[in-house]
């Protein structure tokens, strides 16, 4: 896996607001896809096979077993179309912020995904649809914002999707909240659910299954296994094709042997399966692949190799 590392990851230190510290942009045929970098830090390479068999596949690792990890969000634009991508984290400074910083302790933070859209000069208002590839808090916090002290949707004209089978995982069908373990992630998932009701009470959430159309050339796809409700994003647009695959895999290491798996609550086969289906279509599609952890900026493609695949990052130096 290749990494960025970034210097300063002292806790809650912010990265300077330069466009090119935090935000990516490619062009997919007439779509324009931009990933939003929000966070880099020490993370734990946390597998389902022991430390001595993961080890020589990712020697950046270091002694304690971690690894530099990235979270990131994106936005698309098509036509009229602006489709935001997993807004994942809260605005610096916020309780929930701060909170995000307890959990990830050592990690540097970007200006946030709001200052993101800002200089994409993308306005909230302007979003036609959010989607969300599954409900952990890393992935979905930002779908609201606090003002005066009231949550309210920050996307008030997007259509929020959703798997159902991932709103399940949190909220009964009266939308009581289900028993939340106690766990490091516990305060932010708390926080994450509140956002998911605060955007469901105004009615702004569909909660889908199966493949679904966002808009011509973008669907979203279920690939179950990092929760059930798990979805991959595919992009077509005038020959070109690019997939954000969401959390199929957290490290580069997985493309390459599908059965390791972050295991805490996860589900290994239905992972492997979703694995099996879509790689060999990016592939046959040539498809460009990004993904919420990919090393920052997360461009590449999925290679075959040796009977498995391997990520092949793009060579940001002659493109």
């Amino acid at each position: 896996m290749e990494v960025r590392c970034l210097t300063g990851m002292e806790k809650g230190v912010h990265m300077s607001p330069s466009l090119h510290d935090f935000v990516s942009t490619r062009q997919i045929g007439k779509a324009e896809l931009s990933l939003i970098l929000e966070g880099v830090g020490p993370y734990p390479v946390d597998l389902n096979v022991p430390r001595q068999v993961w080890r020589p596949d990712i020697p950046e690792a270091d002694a304690d077993g971690n690894i530099s990890l990235c979270s990131s969000g994106a936005v698309l634009r098509l036509d009229d179309a602006v489709i935001v991508i997993d807004p994942g984290l809260d605005d610096p400074g916020t309780a929930t912020s701060r909170a995000i910083e307890e959990v990830f302790r050592g990690w540097l933070f970007s200006p946030g995904f709001q200052a993101g859209l800002a200089t994409l000069g993308i306005a909230n208002e302007a979003v036609t649809s959010v989607v969300i590839t599954h409900a952990h808090f890393d992935h979905c916090l930002g779908v609201a914002v606090e003002r005066d002290g009231v949550l309210l949707p920050r996307f008030p004209n997007a259509r929020h999707l959703l798997d159902h089978a991932d709103w399940n995982l949190h909220f009964t069908a009266d939308g009581d909240q289900r028993p939340l373990a106690q766990s490091p992630f516990a305060e932010v998932t708390r926080a994450m659910r509140e956002r998911l009701l605060v955007v469901m009470r105004a009615g702004l959430l569909d909660l889908i299954t199966d493949v679904h159309e966002v808009v011509p050339g973008v669907t979203t796809i279920p690939t179950p296994g990092e929760t059930p409700g798990h979805r991959a994003v595919r992009i077509a647009s005038d020959g070109t094709v690019c997939w954000h695959l969401g959390d199929l895999a957290h490290y580069a290491v997985e493309f390459r042997h599908l059965d390791w798996i972050t295991p805490a609550r996860r589900d290994a086969t239905a992972m492997r399966e979703s694995r099996e289906r879509v790689l060999p279509r990016l592939v046959a599609e040539d498809a460009i692949v990004t993904w919420s952890h990919a090393s920052f900026p997360g461009w590449g493609r999925i290679i075959p190799e040796n009977g498995g695949y391997r990520w092949q990052p793009f060579d940001l130096s002659i493109i």
